[in-house]
């Protein structure tokens, strides 16, 4: 029996990020759930279970709004806390360096697209992706 694919919820407000990342999700056999604004992921975590969360510490960094470091907060408070949680960002900044711990894995920002992708499918247990031969990746 072929297991349903699994949901990811993408939270990132570059909308090339957030493309890039449907597009490769989506070959993988994903479905894809997207959020550009801090309500949307709300109402995206809160209203559905996602097999997985890939976000951006960056998230709402320049707005008075809440922040990724904050939607990590609610997410791990939530019935709907889903696992793996990958967040993404820039491993060197010293104020939301503290919260990588949150995460099921880091990843640098810098890292390409696919190669978050390919860690998200082999912590989702992909037979067919080895996420051990990402060294950027902190688990």
């Amino acid at each position: 029996m072929k297991r349903p694919s699994p949901k990811i919820l993408v939270i990132c407000e570059d909308e090339s990020v957030q493309k890039a990342l449907e597009a490769r999700l989506i070959l993988e056999g994903c479905r894809v759930m997207q959020a550009y604004t801090w309500n949307k992921a709300v109402d995206c975590f809160s209203s559905e279970k996602s097999d997985a969360v890939i976000l951006d510490l960056d998230f709402g960094r320049n707005s008075s709004q809440i922040n990724g470091v904050d939607l990590i907060h609610f997410m791990k408070k939530s019935r709907n806390y889903p696992a793996p949680l990958i967040v993404y960002g820039d491993p060197t900044d010293r104020i939301t360096g503290g919260f990588y711990a949150d995460a099921t894995t880091f990843v640098p920002k810098s890292s390409p697209i696919g190669e978050i992708v390919a860690i998200l499918m082999g912590m989702l247990g992909d037979p067919g992706t080895d996420s051990s031969a990402y060294a950027g990746a902190i688990s």
